[in-house]
């Protein structure tokens, strides 16, 4: 009988013992990948990207680097090409990685400006960079 009175305890025990370790390894992984420099894929400029909490990094808004090949022009909300506007004919916004990008391409010929939308993709991002990048970010 004593042996099921312990069990609940033993069960949220284990589960806050979980969740510390989770953060802490999290905590820590972020803390080297800053220190070392490890999150920013596009560092080959670190004119281009900036330290986030959140994110890891983040391209700095309105920003043009002319001496990469192609040119790189970061908008005013942190991508790449024309700046969104949100509700009007043709606002697509594409969401992705260094292919959404386009970084070894000219503005004009990544995917999302050849169909008519607009390219919120940030080199080296993952899914979930990506989807707090949206959920974080202020639309005009």
């Amino acid at each position: 009988m004593h042996t099921h009175a312990h069990k609940p305890k033993l069960a949220i025990f284990y589960v806050i013992t979980t969740i510390i370790i989770f953060f802490s390894v999290e905590l820590v992984g972020q803390a080297i990948a800053i220190f070392l420099r490890l999150p920013f894929p596009t560092s080959n400029h670190e004119a281009l990207v900036e330290p986030d909490f959140e994110l890891g990094y983040e391209f700095k808004k309105s920003t043009l680097i002319k001496n990469l090949e192609p040119k790189l022009e970061i908008n005013s909300l942190g991508f790449r090409g024309p700046t969104p506007i949100l509700g009007v004919v043709n606002s697509t916004l594409f969401v992705g990685d260094s292919v959404t990008m386009g970084k070894s391409v000219s503005v004009e010929k990544t995917f999302p400006i050849l169909l008519e939308g607009f390219n919120a993709g940030v080199d080296g991002y993952g899914t979930h960079q990506q989807y707090l990048k949206l959920k974080l970010q202020e639309y005009p």
